[in-house]
């Protein structure tokens, strides 16, 4: 994933006059005409030239464009589909030509548990009182965890007792936990399919929405694991006897089953 700033240069030299500047969401830029001015920008205008609108994102976001305004502080703000902001952070700025300035930042922000629409803000922020004077923006594909699919797929194998299916949610290496001897087991990738084939042959496991994770996930034993969430399971063992918590973990910005936490039977 490319975490580096678009350089100056290339987005110059890729740049057209706008055709249109009062519909920013309807522009076409060939080459940028040295002859541009800051005057020839309506006042209201910042110019977004990077993420493209629509773009799937993920974090940490590079965002750059163009401005003809210079006082104030410009920000950059990421909003989840409620509306609510999840990242923010001030632009850096230089004067590129006649008058132009190029922005630039790199906007961490929190995932959302699933993919979902998102807006990207660019607004000053006024000198005087802090009130905001400007603002560009457009719309984003927020790149989640994705973490509703994965528990829908791991759902769904548990009670096909499928495998296969389970293959692509799983990490290894595998945490296996015990809570009543306090034992505990890295299982590699090459034993994976070994141990869950005997624990899905002999119950009939099955998750349990029902009963929160919340207080679990505090509890000392887990809460230093850095797990994203956890699924309480019936059905684990012999005749379906063991209960568990099933252990997600965030692994290259994607949610993934990355343990087991058996309780007493």
């Amino acid at each position: 994933m490319r975490t580096t700033l678009p350089d100056a240069g290339t987005i110059i030299t890729d740049l057209a006059v706008l055709q249109d500047l009062k519909r920013p969401t309807n522009r076409r830029l060939p080459k940028l005409s040295l002859g541009l001015k800051a005057d020839d920008l309506p006042r209201e205008e910042i110019l977004i030239l990077h993420p493209a609108p629509g773009a799937t994102v993920e974090s940490p976001l590079s965002v750059a464009g163009l401005t003809g305004l210079s006082r104030g502080m410009l920000l950059v703000t990421i909003l989840d589909a409620g509306g609510a902001p999840i990242g923010n952070v001030a632009a850096s700025m230089n004067t590129i030509t006649n008058g132009l300035a190029y922005f630039a930042a790199l906007v961490p922000f929190k995932p959302p548990t699933n993919t979902q629409r998102g807006r990207l803000q660019v607004w000053f922020e006024s000198h005087c009182d802090g009130a905001v004077e400007h603002v560009n923006s457009l719309t984003v594909q927020l790149q989640g965890l994705d973490l509703d699919p994965l528990l829908e797929r791991i759902g769904n194998a548990l009670l096909a007792k499928d495998y296969c299916g389970l293959r692509g949610a799983l990490e290894a290496p595998f945490l296996v936990m015990h809570q009543e001897s306090k034992h505990q087991d890295l299982i590699s990738a090459a034993e994976l399919e070994r141990f869950l084939r005997l624990w899905l042959e002999e119950g009939s496991p099955e998750l349990d929405f029902t009963i929160s994770p919340q207080h679990f996930l505090t509890t000392p034993t887990v809460s230093c694991l850095d797990l994203i969430h956890a699924v309480y399971s019936s059905g684990w063992g012999v005749a379906g006897g063991s209960p568990a918590w099933l252990l997600i973990g965030k692994v290259e910005g994607r949610a993934r089953w990355t343990g087991i936490y058996f309780l007493p039977s």
